[in-house]
Order: structure tokens, then C-alpha cells, then sequence
């Protein structure tokens, strides 16, 4: 974490939690006040509700300047006790781990949805209990915090495990009693931006 996202991180709330708001001074320690007093407070990533007298916060923000992946950063902030430094942010930031249990967390989030496996056959094909083609269409958010090519790329291992599971369950997959390592993906493509599309096929055609 670099000098400038530690000044960035001055008067930011970081954390609410128990009735207070927690951030970082002028001074760069880490301090809290009762929510209450967060309106009159002059904070950067405060938005307000003023019907309500509530406020959120800009977290993503936050959790950004920290590092890239946002649950290894909500944890670091987690561990921040009042009347800590910067230098005490900085020894958690290069000592503290996920989980693996915390790290499939962000691909939970990273997938919205998998879409009910379609299975298809050519127009030449007018074998009912055949198919050609297995359609698979895993929708995934538009907005992440890294580059979601790149992030697609590094967790396609444990994408594809999960479209796997979902063709593995599938009731109308099942009826044609095709082993699934029968199966190879043919293609892999990113669809509108929020769909990413795995076309499947038998290996031997």
C-alpha cells in the first residue's frame, strides 16, 4: 500500500459497527465516534439521509486503497482496534490471509447467477434422444474491483467446476445418461458483458 492511499484514507469511515463510526484522523489514528455525531462530522465518503438523520459510506472505495481483493481488505479493517496506526494497517495488510473457505466468497459474488443448461441439436440431427451442443450461461456482475477479463482468466479452474455441478444436476441432462467426462468445452465466450457462455460437446462426435 503506497504513502498516497494512506493520506487517501484520512477521514474516510472504514468501518460502522456497534453505534460507532470508525476512520482514521489527521494524525493517522484510528479513532471512532458515535454515528450520531457523523452528520456534523466533516468526512469524505459520507452520504447522508437527511430525512432519516442515517448515513452510508462509500466502502468499495475504501476497501480499494487498501488492495485489490475486497474481503482480504474488509478482514484487515476487521482487525483494526482503536488507537491503532498506520504502521499497525500496514503489518496487517502484508500479514493477514484468506481462507480458502473466504477466497470462493468473492467468486459467490463475482457469479449472480447460472442459468439452466440448454441442450441442442444440429438441424440435422432429428434424433430426439440425442444432442450436439450443451449451452451453459453463467451470468457475472458488470462493475468489479479488479479486471473482470483477467479475474475470469485466473478463476476459470473453479468457474468451470461450478457449470460442471450445475449440468451435473440437471434433470433434463440426466435423461440422456451421458457420463459427464464424455463432455469437452468448445467454446467460452463473454456475452453482452454479463454473460459468460460455455458451449460444451461430446469429445468423440
Amino acid at each position: 500500500m503506497t504513502q498516497e492511499n494512506f493520506e487517501k484514507l484520512k477521514n474516510n469511515i472504514l468501518r460502522r459497527a456497534r453505534g460507532y463510526a470508525y476512520f482514521f484522523n489527521e494524525e493517522g489514528i484510528y479513532c471512532r465516534i458515535p454515528v450520531s455525531e457523523v452528520a456534523e462530522a466533516d468526512f469524505l465518503n459520507v452520504h447522508m439521509f437527511p430525512e432519516e438523520g442515517d448515513f452510508w459510506f462509500e466502502k468499495f472505495y475504501i476497501t480499494n486503497l487498501i488492495c485489490e481483493n475486497a474481503n482480504l481488505a474488509l478482514k484487515i479493517i476487521c482487525r483494526l482496534k482503536e488507537g491503532d496506526t498506520f504502521e499497525k494497517l500496514g503489518y496487517y495488510i502484508k500479514n493477514t490471509q484468506l481462507r480458502t473457505e473466504e477466497k470462493l466468497e468473492d467468486l459467490e459474488r463475482f457469479i449472480t447467477k447460472i442459468e439452466k443448461p440448454q441442450c441442442m441439436r444440429t438441424p440435422e440431427n432429428i434424433n430426439e434422444a440425442t444432442f450436439d451442443f450443451i449451452y451453459v450461461n453463467v451470468n457475472i456482475v458488470t462493475e468489479w474491483k479488479e479486471d473482470r477479463k483477467q479475474y475470469i482468466k485466473n478463476n476459470m479452474d473453479k468457474i468451470l467446476e461450478k457449470v460442471v455441478k450445475k449440468l451435473t444436476n440437471d434433470s433434463t441432462f440426466k435423461k440422456y445418461e451421458v457420463p459427464i467426462n464424455f463432455l469437452k468445452v468448445s467454446r467460452i465466450t463473454l456475452k453482452n458483458d454479463s454473460v459468460l457462455q460455455f458451449v460444451l460437446e461430446l469429445k468423440i462426435r
